[in-house]
């Protein structure tokens, strides 16, 4: 059993009577459970009973899950309140295609399996014996930009990649990320030397760079496929958990051709060899730094041929961040974000000076003191963290101390 406030999982210790809470244990063997199953049953009573809630989950590699886990909850919460989400999204595909806004829904289920039939993300062969497919689930995203009125739906498979078995299914994983350091010096030198710069993502990323291992899949919802038969992955399809490393070897070897080399300090960042160039890349999206226009249109000639992009006139938001260039240079802010956040977590009346006073006097807390739970404290401070990383290092301090 897990407890929702808690990384650990709940045990129950037959010789103290004790429910423990841990991410490890070590099961007794058949002889200590015959031993335990054929003595007379406990009765039950009043201090036995458990007054929260228990909910069945399935349990994990805690090893090699429980980092990564925390980093995608943490990617996918600050995404989400940066971009202006709807509330209201589906959760299932059910619930999508039976939803007020189903036609929107059905449209967006039906670009992205044209999607991924385009771009051969998988093959329709018989299961050959002993092929155990993957799940996978359709994640829906309503998403309404500033400026736009009407939201934009947007549907994704996404393969449930915890099943995966390490070695077998996948193998490496790692892919760079890049860094908001990186991000200040190549906007400060644009500055300096006017350069032109553009922001642009790819469509469907994952979904071009080729998977090696053999892994099935179950067809998502909404597709049929004959009797016994299975989809067998072609290319990265999102949430594999190679799915990363194959996209960023795809496109390190498409710049690579084109003349860029990968900076020894920031491996997601490229130039040409005279630096009249710089890419800074974030997964599927990012920022071209350009000398000269004439370049930068035949590089975008270029790369259309091999990548659907959708480029930017100008860089005016990344990752989150609202960007506004004036003769001076360029203005980061997250506002947005920072305005979540406070309307998330904080109750608009508790205050704190920062760093404490040195004679404060903390006091226990009571039945009737609110707690904030766990896991609101780790999201809230790791937003607070993003933002502190991004554009706002005065609030570092407070964060850290």
């Amino acid at each position: 059993m897990h407890l929702p406030d808690s990384k650990g999982w709940v045990f129950y210790d037959a010789t103290t009577g004790k429910f423990i809470s841990s991410a490890w244990a070590t099961f007794p063997t058949s002889a200590a459970i015959t031993k335990y199953l054929t003595r007379e049953p406990e009765k039950i009573t009043g201090k036995n009973d458990i007054n929260f809630l228990l909910n069945s989950l399935t349990l994990g590699n805690f090893q090699y899950e429980e980092l990564v886990e925390q980093q995608d909850k943490l990617a996918d919460m600050v995404c989400t309140l940066s971009s202006g989400y709807s509330l209201i999204t589906p959760k299932t595909y059910k619930q999508a295609i039976t939803s007020p806004d189903k036609e929107e829904w059905i449209k967006a289920i039906t670009c992205e399996l044209g999607n991924m039939n385009d771009h051969g993300v998988f093959e329709i062969l018989p299961l050959p014996d002993g092929a155990k497919p993957i799940g996978g689930d359709w994640v829906f995203v309503q998403k309404q930009p500033d400026g736009l009125k009407a939201p934009h739906f947007k549907a994704k498979y996404v393969a449930r990649g915890n099943s995966q078995l390490s070695g077998q299914d996948f193998h490496e994983t790692f892919a760079p990320t890049v860094t908001f350091t990186s991000l200040r010096i190549l906007l400060t030198i644009a500055t300096q030397l006017k350069m032109h710069v553009t922001s642009f993502d790819f469509v469907a990323a994952y979904l071009n760079a080729s998977i090696k291992e053999e892994i099935w899949i179950r067809p998502p919802e909404g597709l049929v496929i004959p009797a016994g038969s299975g989809c067998r992955l072609r290319k990265a399809l999102y949430g594999t958990r190679q799915a990363g490393r194959c996209w960023w070897t795809h496109l390190h070897m498409s710049l690579k051709k084109r003349g860029f080399h990968m900076s020894n300090y920031d491996l997601s960042v490229y130039w040409n060899h005279n630096h009249s160039m710089i890419f800074w890349l974030h997964v599927d999206d990012g920022v071209v730094f350009s000398k000269n226009m004439a370049d930068l249109v035949n590089l975008k000639q270029s790369l259309c041929t091999e990548f659907a992009i959708k480029w930017n006139t100008a860089l005016t938001h990344i990752v989150g961040i609202n960007v506004v260039r004036d003769d001076k240079g360029f203005e980061l802010s997250q506002a947005h974000l920072i305005r979540s956040i406070v309307s998330k977590y904080w109750d608009s009346l508790s205050s704190a000076a920062a760093p404490l006073p040195s004679k404060l006097n903390l006091r226990s807390l009571t039945e009737n003191d609110t707690i904030f739970r766990q896991g609101d404290f780790l999201s809230c401070v790791g937003a607070l963290r993003y933002v502190a990383t991004g554009t706002r290092p005065d609030i570092v301090l407070q964060l850290t101390y």
